[in-house]
Formats: C-alpha cells, sequence, structure tokens
C-alpha cells in the first residue's frame, strides 16, 4: 500500500492521509481507531488526516452511534486535485516566465548572445517534447524524414489539441512515400485535430512553437549519425523560418477536409486523390487502397473525366478548389 500512498501523495495530500486512505482500503469500514490500531501517530493527528481524507473526497464522514469510518471512490477527487495541480504549475509557470522576461527588457544587450541552441543526441527528442507541451496557442511543423517516435508525434498532437492548441503541418511528399506513415501518423493527427497539407517542396523539418521558439532538425537526410536540433529564439531568424512555413503552407494541397465529405466524394476517392496529389506511386497508391493497378488507373480516367482534366497534375488542382482535398 505504500505505492498507493506516495502515489495520492503527488497530489496533494499529506503522507499521514495517504497512508489512512490506504488502510481504509485494506480494513474496510470500522472506527478509526481500530483502522490505526497499530499506529505510533497521535489520534489528533490520525483524526486530522481523516478530515484531509473527507475535505478532499475520499472518505464520508462519521456516521452512526460506532462513528465508523470508510473510504470513497476515488475518481472525482483525485481528477479535481489532478487540476488544481496542473493550475499550480500552469501558474508557477507564468510567474517564473515573467520574471524571465522583465528581465530581459532590463537587460536588452544580453539578448544577441542566446538567439541559437544546439541540441544532440537524446536531449533532441526531449527538448522536442518540452517545446510542443509547452505551446499555449499554436504548433507549426514542417514534416520530411527520416523518423522515429511515431507514437510520441501522435501523442503530443493530441496531448496538444486537447488544450485547444492550434497545428498546421505541411508533410513533404516522401512524408506520404515513407512505408505506413499516411496510415499510422497522418491520419490520425488530421484525426485528432490538426490542419494538415502535403507540398511538393519541403526543405527542412521544421517546428515553430507559438512566436516565440523555432526547432530546426539539422540531422542529415538519410538519419545517419546523432541527431540535432537547431534551437532559434525570437530574432530575424525565426521571423524567417515563420516566413518558410507560410510560404510552403500556401503552396501546399489540403490532405483533407469537411468539403470533400459535403461533396459527396467517397473515402477510397478521397485517399486516392490524396496519395495523387503527394505523388505517390500508382503501385504505393494501390496497395494501401488494396486494389489492382487496373482498378486504380480506371477510378483515376473517371475522375479525370468528372472533372474535365487532362493530366493527373490538373486533377489534383481542381479536387483542391472543388474542396475534394
Amino acid at each position: 500500500m505504500s505505492d498507493l500512498a506516495d502515489a495520492l501523495a503527488t497530489i496533494g495530500l499529506s503522507p499521514r492521509a495517504g497512508r489512512l486512505y490506504a488502510a481504509l482500503l485494506e480494513h474496510g469500514p470500522g472506527r478509526l481507531a481500530s483502522v490505526t490500531a497499530d499506529w505510533p501517530d497521535d489520534r489528533r493527528d490520525v483524526s486530522r488526516a481523516y478530515d484531509e481524507l473527507v475535505t478532499a473526497g475520499l472518505a464520508a464522514p462519521a456516521r452512526g452511534a460506532r462513528q465508523e469510518r470508510r473510504a470513497l471512490p476515488p475518481t472525482d477527487c483525485v481528477e479535481r486535485l489532478r487540476r488544481r495541480r496542473v493550475d499550480e504549475l500552469d501558474a508557477a509557470r507564468s510567474t517564473v516566465q515573467q520574471a524571465f522576461d522583465d528581465y530581459r527588457r532590463r537587460h536588452p544587450s544580453e539578448r544577441d548572445g542566446d538567439v541559437v541552441d544546439v541540441v544532440t543526441g537524446e536531449a533532441v527528442r526531449v527538448r522536442l517534447e518540452q517545446a510542443v507541451q509547452g505551446a499555449r496557442a499554436r504548433v507549426r511543423r514542417l514534416d520530411v524524414p527520416p523518423y522515429a517516435d511515431l507514437d510520441v508525434r501522435v501523442g503530443l498532437v493530441r496531448e496538444a489539441a486537447a488544450r485547444g492548441v492550434a497545428q498546421r503541418t505541411v508533410y513533404s511528399q516522401a512524408s506520404l512515400r515513407h512505408p505506413g506513415y499516411y496510415e499510422d501518423v497522418v491520419e490520425a493527427c488530421v484525426e485528432a485535430g490538426e490542419d494538415a497539407r502535403v507540398g511538393p517542396h519541403v526543405p527542412v523539418r521544421l517546428v515553430l512553437v507559438d512566436d516565440t521558439l523555432g526547432l530546426v532538425s539539422a540531422q542529415v537526410e538519410d538519419g545517419a549519425g546523432q541527431p540535432s536540433l537547431v534551437v532559434v529564439r525570437p530574432s530575424s531568424l525565426l521571423s524567417a523560418l515563420e516566413g518558410l512555413f507560410e510560404l510552403a503552407w500556401q503552396h501546399a494541397l489540403p490532405v483533407s477536409g469537411p468539403e470533400a465529405r459535403a461533396a459527396g466524394l467517397r473515402t477510397g476517392e478521397r485517399q486516392l486523390l490524396t496519395h495523387l496529389a503527394a505523388g505517390v506511386t500508382d503501385d504505393q497508391i494501390a496497395a494501401r487502397l488494396g486494389i489492382s493497378r487496373r482498378t486504380l488507373s480506371r477510378r483515376i480516367e473517371m475522375l479525370m473525366v468528372r472533372t474535365g482534366s487532362a493530366t493527373r497534375f490538373q486533377l489534383a488542382m481542381h479536387a483542391h478548389r472543388r474542396g475534394w482535398l
């Protein structure tokens, strides 16, 4: 039961109150003196610990002539305590950040020396996660291979979306060609609320957090060697990175959108057009849709006739204008 007491302590309960809740679960309802008969604690300290549990909603007030005490289900109170701790941490983070911002305003000359940092090795993943988890309003990404920790990527998108953080990502054509990446990552992120597009030329892997931080991957294309990350703080360089993202966004095509369903386009056709616009090969498209090359060619031809397109590029442009992507 020590693990339980430790867990309750992490969400704000005193060690004695956590130990008492564990004892109530072990012994069941009963008089406080019998539940804690072998404790060396003073009776008044035990009573205060029980009052703490009652206040937290983890125990019921004493009832009846025997003054029995009993534990209550933890669901509501644990969530309430968790939210309180999160609010306290958010308030602490804001206070520390405000103090540092005030320091920067008083000492503007110190801004020039720390515009860029370089992070390498295992610290790269940790720094990326911390940056996205600290986002307040928006996260923008340019996404290119090579990839690692794909489940972490999806988890970060879901967690940020749950906090109301707006997210936009431009995926490279190579992203959609990467085995399983579209199904396991792109679709999952879009479903979580990410606004996604695919572009023909995405030059670098980039993450922009709010308007305060840019993180640029400095890893070589084949993924060899130690991973490294360039961290860019507010500066003309960060403004340039923001401009790079917005330019890539303007020239990219949407991965999917609610207009596609309104237009009556079938799911398979929408996926076909998404892959086609991204430059995925016919063999890969047919494999992902579970159809033959011949069936794929027939479907593409039918869509071209439907849109009056003479080439596949024109088909992709028509699909974009009609809100099919």
